[in-house]
């Protein structure tokens, strides 16, 4: 019988190996799109990860790795599918990651692309080629297949968009003819969410307090959050920054119980990197804090959650919910 088990087992290994990726009209998730021809300002030459990452709209581009293989095809012509103006391809003169635009060579190679978060939709278009497309769609950690799927024909500029049963971070794109050379104009990739609440506070006298957003992070502007239900006698409140709703740099694994010290109920949701005070008079107040023009903090993770002042509890604290966002242009 063993023999016959491990035909099976193959079997169904086999089966979950070759799952199927399917075609969907449009993306169902939290998308942003990575026009070519936005990077750079448009204009054509060299480029990086960060311009393209910078390029998304309406939110920054969540891709860790963006890596251009030169293949065995003949060196390419942008010369078909033009309507998408600038693609992504390798420069034929430096062999490097840049925009090429249309009526130009170019070096043929394959794509791979990484995301900053597990998703299970993806789109994308080509400039150069009418063909069809090969992707594997796959896991980061360890290049795990987790489907593969053959696109319909690139007849038009017209962007397709993909859809998986289960996770990915890693796509690898192909065209489906070891001849072909083609150029990449367009990308929809998943997003975070510019900020939103999660968890719950604990109660003081006007309830719980809550913390909300008001403008979420972006480049050089303030980002302003809300806090009410506070007490309405007025007080402190103490607000706090990090990059994490998983673990916390100097008191370990989140949340954290805040019972043992005075303050039943009461939970430590997001990192405590920076904590900043502010006063009110009437439960009610506004957090702001301008966000550096600096391009290093662009897909960067922000968490919040504020911690009240209250008497009733031998802490003299009570907590908001908590909240995370990414840093956008």
């Amino acid at each position: 019988m063993t023999p016959m088990r491990n035909v099976l087992a193959l079997g169904v290994l086999s089966a979950s190996l070759c799952a199927q990726a399917v075609e969907i009209p449009s993306l169902t998730i939290l998308s942003t799109r990575v026009d070519a021809d936005r990077v750079n300002n448009g204009a054509a030459g060299t480029t990086t990860l960060q311009a393209i990452r910078a390029a998304g709209a309406p939110y920054v581009a969540q891709i860790s790795a963006f890596t251009l293989t030169p293949n065995t095809a003949a060196q390419g012509y942008y010369n078909w599918n033009i309507d998408g103006g600038n693609g992504f391809g390798l420069s034929p003169t430096t062999s490097q990651l840049s925009t090429i635009p249309p009526a130009s060579f170019f070096n043929a190679f394959d794509l791979t692309i990484d995301f900053d978060l597990t998703t299970t939709e993806f789109g994308f278009s080509v400039g150069d080629w009418s063909g069809g497309m090969n992707l594997e769609f796959r896991l980061a950690a360890d290049n795990s297949l987790v489907a593969t799927h053959r696109t319909s024909l690139f007849t038009t500029v017209a962007t397709k968009f993909f859809q998986t049963t289960n996770a990915f971070d890693r796509v690898v794109i192909k065209a489906d003819s070891e001849t072909a050379n083609w150029v990449l104009t367009d990308l929809h990739v998943p997003a975070f969410e510019p900020w939103v609440a999660f968890g719950q506070g604990c109660s003081g006298p006007s309830g719980l307090p809550t913390l909300g957003v008001v403008s979420a992070p972006t480049l050089g502007d303030p980002f302003s959050l809300s806090l009410s239900n506070m007490d309405p006698l007025g007080g402190f409140y103490i607000m706090s920054m990090g990059s994490s709703t998983v673990t916390d740099p100097q008191l370990g694994s989140l949340p954290i119980d805040l019972e043992p010290i005075g303050a039943p109920g009461c939970l430590i949701l997001s990192s405590v990197e920076v904590t900043m005070f502010g006063f009110h008079t009437n439960g009610a107040a506004q957090f702001n804090l301008t966000v550096p023009n600096n391009q290093a903090l662009l897909g960067r993770q922000v968490t919040n959650q504020a911690f009240c002042s209250d008497a009733s509890n031998p802490l003299g604290l009570i907590a908001t919910n908590a909240g995370v966002g990414t840093v956008n242009l």
